[in-house]
């Protein structure tokens, strides 16, 4: 059986409008629902996990805990769920597979008695099944695995040094899942943003987990645990190969052969993996109807199109991580034209205006010959 463990933080509308598409995928999924909600956003959450889950019996909540130390809290939740495997929910992840290749693959790392997968940034990810030939892989349905140990530790590193042994993106085994957490749990946590900033200044990524790892190698045998990130956060938790913990046995580890999840704004050095860049999202709308007082405009210029031309208004930022899709504004100066935005199509004659979601690859059609003028808004200006 596998619970499904939620302990987020939703600050803001969009969290929350994700958090509202994303959990609902998972509707019916799972065995249990263990469910921890903090930020300016957590009763209207809650609101809607009320809604979610009146049928359902299986949901516990934990409001009561403690909001300051993420795996403090969760391990006090670990120790109300009777599953064997847990699925750690993050609400920026969308679930791109259908719901049945979900549910196999669930059935698969149960059967399997695996470990630990990373369920989403399939194309981004570190390790894939072409590269785990040498540590002698079994060739499963919706993923591979590979038996990880001392032993093979090191070569698992020289293939893949920035491989991660826990990402919070983590289908787990309870077993290892417990043993992540106890890690890093010491009685005494200290955090500085400072020295974090600085660290990461002096010593660029990966180099500044060697430096935490060295100072809490001092600080572990008092008790004592430096957190790069608050101990509010769950980052803390994410482990790099040379960092692993092994529990009293090898652990089995797995890599997906198909895409299941996806992010929605964040390539993670992959560009085109999030679904901003790909054109999926947001979701369900084409047309934006913001405030343009929240956007940058970048530049604008006018454009000439004769009767027949199409004109390709795809735009979106070579940069990595996006967290607001670009938006284009299109005036028609004089003329007609047709615009078809996937599932939309519409027409636009002389001062008709229009603002789209550039990253859903519109297109625009020119009627009669056309004056238009284009404005590009996006966060990077």
């Amino acid at each position: 059986m596998t619970a499904l463990l939620i302990n987020l933080k939703i600050d803001n509308l969009q969290k929350f409008n994700l958090f509202k598409i994303t959990l609902k995928d998972l509707i019916g999924i799972f065995s249990e629902y263990h469910i921890k909600i903090r930020g300016n956003f957590k009763f209207e959450a809650i609101d809607y996990i009320n809604i979610l889950f009146k049928s359902y019996s299986n949901v516990l909540m934990y409001q009561n805990l403690p909001e300051n130390d993420w795996i403090s809290t969760t391990i006090q939740i670990l120790k109300n769920i009777n599953s064997t495997s847990i699925f750690l929910f993050c609400e920026d992840h969308k679930l791109i597979a259908s719901s049945n290749d979900l549910r196999l693959l669930i059935s698969e790392f149960e059967n399997n008695k695996t470990d630990y997968i990373c369920y989403s940034f399939y194309k981004a990810s570190q390790l894939n099944t072409e590269n785990i030939l040498p540590l002698n892989p079994v060739y499963g349905s919706l993923y591979n695995s590979f038996i990880l140990s001392n032993e093979n530790i090191k070569l698992l590193g020289k293939i893949s040094p920035r491989y991660y042994t826990y990402s919070l993106l983590s289908l787990c085994s309870k077993e290892y899942f417990e043993n992540v957490l106890i890690s890093k749990n010491k009685t005494i946590k200290i955090y500085s943003r400072t020295l974090s900033r600085l660290i990461s200044f002096l010593f660029k990524y990966p180099l500044h987990i060697n430096i935490e790892a060295i100072i809490n190698k001092v600080l572990n045998p008092i008790n004592i645990h430096y957190c790069f990130y608050d101990p509010s956060s769950p980052f803390n938790l994410e482990t790099i190969w040379n960092r692993t913990n092994f529990l009293n046995r090898p652990l089995k580890f797995g890599v997906l052969t198909k895409e299941i999840y996806a992010n929605f704004d964040d390539d993670n050095s992959s560009y085109g993996e999030s679904l901003i860049k790909r054109g999926l999202y947001p979701f369900r709308e084409n047309i934006y109807n913001g405030n343009f007082q929240n956007l940058k405009l970048g530049v604008k210029y006018k454009l000439s199109l004769t009767k027949g031309d199409k004109y390709n208004l795809t735009y979106f930022s070579r940069n990595s991580r996006i967290n607001n899709p670009p938006v284009i504004r299109i005036i028609i100066i004089t003329g007609t034209v047709e615009i078809k935005n996937q599932d939309l199509i519409i027409n636009l004659t002389d001062g008709d205006i229009i603002s789209l979601f550039s990253n859903k690859k519109p297109t625009i059609i020119s009627l009669i010959d056309t004056k238009i003028e284009l404005e590009f808004y996006d966060e990077c200006f």
